[in-house]
């Protein structure tokens, strides 16, 4: 068998350079890929948090919104802000010093 050189290297067949060409195509696109894959599960990790955190204050001022909704609290804000009394009662108010 015989080797043919060109200028101090082998000849090559063409069929290698294609097989060259799309191994670094399919290496680009998986790491382009993987450079995806992994950009999304931080945004979901980062998502999820978002959304935990969101629950727990919607669940803080929805017991919020049951405890100023009480009937009891919203009378004492009315007796003591705003001054009001229920009919027939007397308000006694104390001068000090």
């Amino acid at each position: 068998m015989k080797t043919t050189r060109n200028k101090g290297f082998y000849k090559i067949p063409p069929f290698f350079y294609v097989v060259i060409i799309i191994f670094i195509y399919v290496f680009i696109n998986f790491t382009q890929t993987l450079i995806n894959v992994k950009k999304t599960e931080k945004e979901e990790k980062f998502l999820l948090k978002k959304i935990n955190v969101f629950k727990n204050k919607n669940k803080f001022l929805k017991e919020r919104k049951n405890h100023l909704a009480k009937d009891a609290y919203l009378e004492s804000i009315a007796r003591k802000k705003l001054g009001l009394v229920k009919p027939g009662e007397v308000v006694y108010k104390i001068i000090g010093k």
